[in-house]
């Protein structure tokens, strides 16, 4: 599947149950089972890889963890190639944080929140076996950890059955819309924390002279996120900055459009609309040319030399004496004032010598 599904809710309200009704109704769809250091609640106990302290520790430093929660003192994590190959994935808010804010993959990240009242919550409980204490102290810890949980979500179900197979035919339906749609925008934005430079808010003109003065792409593609995807339909950009400036705009969770942030426009009737634009100062500059899924911003690259031929993998000795060596080339375009473009599978380059 293109996203990862991440299933969200406090405890109780059959997140586990859920997501085993749609792998038995689905055999083909994997579900992530996380690695914790706390000890199985039963024998046989599933949805988790149960690991000792320092084993987690352990794989924590070598491998890396992109989701990561504690809980009762307890440690949970899954690495980015466990991400990779799977499809479903139970999880608390402050893991979609951790797994938004690391998790570089190939997969969306499609969170859906399950809520149900406090009634229906503690009687579940009650009836998987928890006792008074662990239900109280559950109830109370899920009321702070889990406020304002729609804001993180893409999709939120109220449950106020408990009928296993209705529920699960409710998640499927918003699994398999949110996978067949396709969309006509995205919206990129530079994340703050790996932003080492400040680029943030900068012009476009403003980071043309940076990458003249330190050899760094004019758009770092690893400083930015993907924060929205979706469909606007037939619209301006004009149009589009307008959205994600109102009260409304559909990103909720991240920051309002501004200097510095990229729209992919895709699908558009008019492909004098499609591409990938950058929101400058006064107006928008095109800086890639759409592929229609995969993120095709141009970065500029200020080379001494380039051996560059198609089919074969590019190598570019940038200024700052580094060598960059791509995928393998597809597509050659030759500029009259000497630079050249290289198009590979992954990546859109503009090299100026």
């Amino acid at each position: 599947m293109k996203n990862i599904y991440c299933i969200v809710g406090p405890s109780g309200v059959g997140k586990t149950t859920v997501l085993n009704e749609i792998i038995r109704r689905h055999p083909e769809m994997v579900a992530i089972e996380s690695y914790t250091d706390r000890l199985p609640r039963y024998a046989g106990e599933t949805g988790h890889t149960f690991v000792t302290p320092e084993e987690f520790t352990r794989i924590k430093r070598e491998k890396g963890m992109v989701a990561y929660t504690e809980f009762c003192g307890h440690r949970y994590g899954v690495t980015a190639d466990m991400i990779d190959t799977a499809d479903l994935y139970v999880i608390d808010p402050a893991g979609v944080i951790t797994l938004k804010e690391l998790y570089r993959g190939r997969k969306g990240v499609y969170v859906i929140g399950l809520m149900a009242d406090t009634d229906v919550l503690t009687e579940r409980m009650k009836k998987r076996g928890d006792s008074e204490e662990s239900i109280n102290r559950r109830l109370e810890h899920d009321s702070v950890a889990f406020e304002g949980m729609e804001k993180i979500c893409d999709s939120v179900q109220q449950l106020c059955f408990d009928d296993v197979e209705r529920a699960a035919l409710s998640v499927e339906g918003i699994i398999f819309a949110a996978e067949y749609a396709t969309p006509t925008l995205r919206l990129y934005q530079i994340n703050e924390r790996r932003d080492k430079d400040r680029v943030m808010f900068m012009s476009f003109a403003a980071l043309e002279d940076l990458s003249r003065r330190s050899s760094r792409p004019v758009i770092d593609r690893s400083i930015y996120d993907l924060v929205w995807e979706g469909d606007l339909g037939d619209v301006d950009l004009d149009e589009v900055f307008y959205i994600f400036n109102s009260e409304n705009r559909p990103n909720k969770c991240s920051r309002s459009l501004s200097v510095s942030d990229i729209v992919e426009v895709m699908h558009n009737p008019d492909e004098n609309k499609n591409g990938v634009w950058f929101c400058d100062s006064f107006g928008w500059k095109k800086v890639g040319v759409s592929c229609y899924g995969s993120e095709t911003m141009v970065e500029v690259l200020y080379a001494r030399s380039a051996y560059v031929n198609i089919g074969e993998p590019a190598k570019i000795h940038l200024s700052n004496g580094d060598c960059l060596t791509t995928s393998v080339v597809e597509h050659i375009i030759n500029h009259p004032s000497g630079c050249m473009e290289v198009i590979t599978q992954n990546s859109h380059y503009k090299i100026i010598m």
